[in-house]
């Protein structure tokens, strides 16, 4: 739903109202009222023929029917539906009856006719309509013809404007360049300077029986829903999407035809892609198959209609038209409430902002650039002169009892009232009483591992609880008086001590980070102030954390020595299947029970531990990049012992591109994703990107594989590593 809403409304910004200027373009003629339908071509390019074939089209249409409304036009369609099918009439009876009579094509209209009817769409809406039909040698720019302004005139004057393009005469370069500087001209004269277009524009592709790989309905329209965003994009990136989608691409005939009408066209299309949504390519037949011909006239090959009379495609171009302007109409409605809506805002603002100007920008304003003085360069309140402090609680009282303020801004008077107290109330003592409870309150977490916060899948950190975050933060705000305070001594060990706290939980089987604990409370003593007695209480109970896990490590190990539990450990292991375990934690465990192991299990173990160390050695892993946004490619850094921190150079991956990267354990990896185009600028090989993914755990290489995130642009990319290489088929297995 909201996707088409979002198309609607960029349809609408699309299209543009024309500007006085341009209404010097009309020439003065008079025209029948109704919907204006402008079909703009040249001769023999199957106007005269269309409107006939369109007009007995609808008779059996469920979406599109027609209705003459004048005889003149009802006359031109009568005469032209007979000369199509062969039909004729005779009174010599006294009755008069149908005759057979030879096929033909309607002559070239020798001069101009207004067609009038109505246009029945979907059952439902009856639209006058009023079109025009002409002698294509006045949209010619080769010669002027006495008719030229009158078609100027009515395809400037038009809701909607259909171009009819014959294809027979791709063949000659001269006459199909001259036909689409005709359309150039019509296009600039609607929308001058590169202005948006006002209208509904399709370029109708007649007679493409004529085309090679053309079979029918299906190839009627170019452009479907889905891809009408290739219009928003500029005329090169829209023939390589269009050439590209499936429909065009899997008929090699029939692609190439539409890629030389698209081509040859490409002066008409790089005017009109880019500047509208509301533009569409159909390719139609009013006869469905290629007519016979039958001999020459001057300038052109004569043809007869076919046996029988099988038109395509002939409604569809009418139809779109049609509903392109309806919706249109209804956006300008739109457009013009918008406007009403846009004063009655701005009115509500001036009246809504004036008491918030008084209260905020004249009064508030005052007081927070005062704060903002004092403030500046200090860490902590106790840094403040008493006189500032006076200052500041004279100020916020002010404002706390102020009757404007309490009548219209009751809430902002309130929270006033509360920063009178808190300047009102300082003191550097009551400070570290609440910073002693802080740090008792972080103790207590510690002594109850229910409350510690869990590793994090990547290795490196631990997920914070709600709890944590809230101590750490009240905490910190301790930190930022002078070093030489007593508040930020306490307070900036007790987060040095979390600190190194959570990155033993993080790496649990790391004993260099629980010896981290251990030395800095051994240096304490030796730091400048001696450590306060919460401190040491906390250093204490991260101490006892120590000292339990060693003595329940060496139970563990003795009680699967003695009791046979190496049977359940085993199970646990050949069910296991994620890398940090079977890498980390089962190595160490094999490595403690291997002097015990006999037999079966012995040799087991050796295998598992030996196929582990694979992962240690620097090895080739070859890859192929399985999926990757449009218009995107990424880079691949490698950095560990032995590899140089920079991105390489010449290196990019896009959608099913391969390559390789040269890993071991322990090695971290980044992915940076990028613009292809990047808007504009140089490639800068991952320095520089659009999104970053790090992967720094000991395993980097299986965060690698499967499908990546970067949530911060909403985009993915899945990277697939070929068989031989991939790191899961190499993992151990018990």
């Amino acid at each position: 739903m909201f996707k088409k809403i979002f198309k609607l409304f960029k349809k609408g910004a699309k299209a543009a109202p024309k500007g006085k200027d341009q209404a010097a373009v009309g020439g003065g003629f008079d025209w029948p009222s109704g919907m204006r339908i402008g079909v703009f071509g040249h001769s023999n390019s199957g106007k005269t023929v269309y409107f006939t074939v369109l007009n007995e089209e609808c008779k059996v249409s469920k979406n599109l029917g027609l209705s003459v409304t004048d005889n003149i036009t009802a006359g031109e369609f009568l005469a032209n539906y007979r000369a199509l099918w062969g039909l004729g009439t005779s009174d010599s009876a006294g009755t008069m009856v149908d005759l057979r009579e030879d096929k033909q094509f309607p002559p070239s209209t020798p001069s101009e006719k207004i067609l009038q009817f109505n246009a029945i769409l979907d059952r439902s809406k009856n639209i006058p309509i009023v079109t025009y039909d002409y002698n294509g040698k006045a949209v010619s720019i080769q010669d002027r013809h006495e008719l030229a302004d009158k078609v100027r005139d009515f395809m400037y004057g038009c809701q909607g404007l259909l171009f009819f393009f014959d294809p027979k005469v791709l063949g000659a370069e001269l006459q199909c360049q001259a036909h689409v500087a005709s359309f150039v001209n019509m296009l600039e004269m609607l929308a001058p300077a590169g202005g948006r277009l006002p209208i509904p524009v399709a370029l109708v592709v007649t007679k493409a029986d004529v085309l090679p790989g053309f079979s029918g309905e299906g190839q009627t329209v170019l452009v479907r829903s889905d891809q009408e965003h290739f219009l928003a994009e500029d005329y090169e990136l829209f023939l390589e999407n269009i050439l590209a989608s499936n429909r065009i691409a899997s008929n090699s005939a029939w692609a190439g035809s539409v890629r030389d009408i698209l081509v040859k066209l490409k002066d008409f299309l790089k005017l009109v892609i880019g500047r509208t949504l509301d533009f569409q390519v159909f390719f139609t037949s009013n006869t469905g198959v290629e007519p016979t011909k039958i001999g020459t006239d001057v300038g052109r090959s004569l043809y007869k209609p076919p046996d029988k009379m099988q038109p395509i495609g002939v409604r569809e171009p009418f139809y779109w038209l049609l509903k392109s302007i309806i919706r249109n109409r209804r956006l300008v409605a739109f457009r013009k409430l918008a406007k009403y809506a846009v004063v009655l805002s701005l009115i509500f603002a001036a009246v809504w902002s004036a008491p918030h100007l008084y209260s905020f920008h004249l009064k508030l304003n005052r007081i927070s650039a005062l704060e903002g003085r004092l403030w500046e360069g200090k860490g902590t309140v106790h840094e403040i002169p008493e006189k500032g402090r006076l200052d500041l609680r004279t100020a916020y009282n002010s404002y706390a009892r102020s009757k404007f303020a309490n009548w219209v801004f009751q809430d902002f008077a309130v929270q006033a009232g509360y920063t009178y107290d808190f300047y009102n109330n300082i003191s550097e003592e009551e400070d570290l009483k609440k910073l002693a409870g802080l740090i008792g309150e972080l103790t207590n977490l510690v002594n109850n591992p229910t409350q510690w916060p869990k590793p994090a899948a990547s290795g490196d950190t631990v997920v914070p609880t709600e709890t944590t975050i809230k101590l750490e933060n009240q905490i910190e705000h301790y930190t930022g008086g002078p070093k030489e305070s007593k508040l930020y001594t306490k307070s900036s060990r007790a987060l040095e001590l979390w600190a190194l706290f959570k990155s033993a939980l993080a790496k649990p089987e790391s004993e260099e980070a629980w010896s981290a604990i251990v030395r800095y409370n051994d240096a304490l003593p030796d730091i400048p102030h001696k450590p306060s007695s919460e401190i040491k209480a906390l250093g204490a109970a991260m101490q006892a954390v120590i000292g339990g896990r060693e003595v329940e490590a060496e139970r563990e190990v003795d009680r699967e020595k003695t009791t046979g539990e190496f049977e359940t450990f085993s199970a646990q292991l050949s069910e296991r299947t994620d890398p940090a375990y079977l890498l980390g934690t089962a190595v160490k465990k094999l490595n403690q029970y291997r002097g015990q192991l006999e037999g079966e299990d012995a040799n087991r173990a050796a295998k598992f531990l030996k196929d582990a160390k694979y992962f240690n050695q620097n090895r080739e892993y070859r890859f192929t990049v399985s999926n990757c946004p449009a218009r995107h490619h990424i880079h691949i850094k490698v950095v560990g012992s032995g590899k140089p921190d920079k991105w390489p150079e010449g290196r990019m991956y896009k959608m099913n591109k391969s390559g390789s990267i040269i890993w071991k354990a322990g090695d971290q990896i980044y992915i940076a994703l990028d613009d292809t185009d990047h808007g504009g600028g140089d490639e800068k090989w991952g320095e520089s990107c659009k999104a970053l993914a790090e992967f720094t755990g000991g395993y980097a290489i299986f965060d690698m594989a499967g499908v990546i995130d970067f949530s911060s642009v909403g985009l993915q990319i899945s990277i697939r590593f070929d068989d031989a290489d991939d790191p899961y088929k190499k993992l151990p297995k018990w």
